[in-house]
Order: structure tokens, then C-alpha cells, then sequence
């Protein structure tokens, strides 16, 4: 597999101010760099994302939506995703796992003040509720872990709550449900070509989730690699692999 991993303006080497739509236009960018300079096919194309870079990936993706030949690429992968901005910042944990926000959201005035203080709102919920209605054909992967010390796992199951209400308002979805027991569990809703995806996990924790192997078999998964298929490394045409943008900040809500 192949891996294009960038620094958003203002973070890591790049230079220049983070704002949401600085960071959208970067990914936009680098999305665009791939398909132009490296010839990689949109649908060979991943958008692999972890906490603040899953707001930017699923807003670089509904950017296509509104394209007139619009592309259908590999999937979206959103590892430890948060709702929006607001409820980023309420359920974020800064000293000794407290929330040190969350009382905000039970003061309606103070909450409504907070929110509209706020420059950039990363509305993530509003992006997959457009990206799901937009797509006929879209791999939608979400992986969360249980006792992630940041970003409660509540956010996923928010998320998807909402994706899985408007493939239902689409059509008639088919439901599978795998147990792990201590491992986790995984939950799927099919539509036609459109697949969406949740992975609970047990362990892993926010900035460590990405190293687990679940990560990787769910990337496996949507390209729909066979064991042999993952280990055959081909230097001679990067299109014959999985390629994938991976966007993630590390301690970021």
C-alpha cells in the first residue's frame, strides 16, 4: 500500500495559520495532487483519517459531492471522530480525564454564547449526512475505541446513528452485527454499493488507535485485498495498490 500523509498550514513543517477552511483546501490539494501529478484513479484513493483530520477529510469529500462529474473514490475511513466542534470542546479532557467544558452543556444561554464564539464550527455530522445522500456507491468506515481518554466514543455512535438513519431513509438496508467479546464488536448496514461501517474496540486509546491491526484489516477490507494481494509490493505501477491520503493531528480535538 502507499501512503500520502501531509502536514496541514500551521501544524508539523507547514507554514501559515490553521483556519477549517485553510485545512479543507489542503486536503482538497493534496487529494488533487495525487489523482493529477501521481495519475492515482479516485477510486483507488482512501481518505484514512484520525480526531481533528476526520473533520477535514469528511469536508474534503462532501467538497466533491458537489462536483458535476463526481467522483466516487475508495472510502472514507474517520478513526476516533467527534460530531462537531462544539461538542469537541465540551466532552474534551484536558486534566485527570475531566471534562472540563461539559457543564456548558446544561447551561442552554452559555452553551448557545460558546458555540457562536466559536470561528470554526467543523460541522463533521452535517458532512456525512450529505456525503451518505450523495454517493450511490461509498465505503463509510468508522472506528472508535471504548475507553478513549479524549473524544468519548459516544461521537461515534452519533455519527453513524445518522448515516445509518438516511441510507434507511434511501432504501431498504440489510444489518449484520458481529460480537468479539473483549475485542469489540462490529456492526454493518448495507444499501446497494453503499456500505457503512462500525468498529467499537476495547483498547487502543485516542492517539494510539491507529497503530492497532484492526486499523489495518478495515483498510484491507475496503479495498478488498486477499491475503496475497497484501503481500505483493509492486514498484512498478503504484495503481495496482491501495493508495490512500491519511490526515490526522495528534492531541487535537
Amino acid at each position: 500500500m502507499y501512503v500520502l500523509s501531509f502536514d496541514y498550514r500551521g501544524f508539523g513543517r507547514s507554514t501559515g495559520h490553521p483556519t477549517e477552511d485553510g485545512l479543507v483546501t489542503d486536503a482538497i490539494s493534496v487529494i488533487e495532487w495525487a489523482r493529477k501529478e501521481l495519475q492515482v484513479p479516485y477510486n483507488r484513493i482512501l481518505l484514512l483519517s484520525q480526531s481533528l483530520g476526520t473533520a477535514v477529510a469528511s469536508a474534503a469529500l462532501r467538497h466533491f459531492t458537489s462536483e458535476p462529474d463526481r467522483p466516487s473514490f475508495a472510502g472514507l475511513m474517520m478513526c476516533a471522530p467527534f460530531t462537531n466542534m462544539a461538542d469537541a470542546f465540551m466532552h474534551y479532557k484536558l486534566v485527570l480525564g475531566v471534562e472540563l467544558l461539559a457543564p456548558l452543556q446544561f447551561m442552554r444561554p452559555l452553551r448557545a454564547w460558546f458555540i457562536h464564539t466559536l470561528a470554526d464550527k467543523w460541522s463533521t455530522a452535517q458532512d456525512v449526512k450529505s456525503i451518505m445522500s450523495s454517493y450511490d456507491s461509498l465505503k463509510l468506515t468508522f472506528v472508535h475505541c471504548t475507553t478513549d481518554d479524549m473524544l468519548p466514543a459516544q461521537m461515534t455512535h452519533q455519527l453513524v446513528a445518522t448515516a445509518s438513519e438516511m441510507l434507511k431513509d434511501l432504501g431498504e438496508t440489510s444489518e449484520t452485527r458481529l460480537n468479539f467479546g473483549n475485542g469489540g464488536s462490529i456492526q454493518e448496514w448495507r444499501l446497494g454499493n453503499r456500505r457503512l461501517r462500525k468498529v467499537m474496540l476495547n483498547y487502543g486509546g485516542h492517539n494510539t488507535i491507529m497503530k492497532w491491526a484492526p486499523v489495518a484489516l478495515e483498510i484491507s477490507k475496503i479495498f478488498e485485498q486477499t491475503n496475497d494481494e497484501l503481500l505483493r509490493y509492486d514498484k512498478a505501477d503504484c495503481t495496482c495498490g491501495a493508495n490512500f491520503v491519511h490526515s490526522r493531528v495528534s492531541n487535537a480535538p
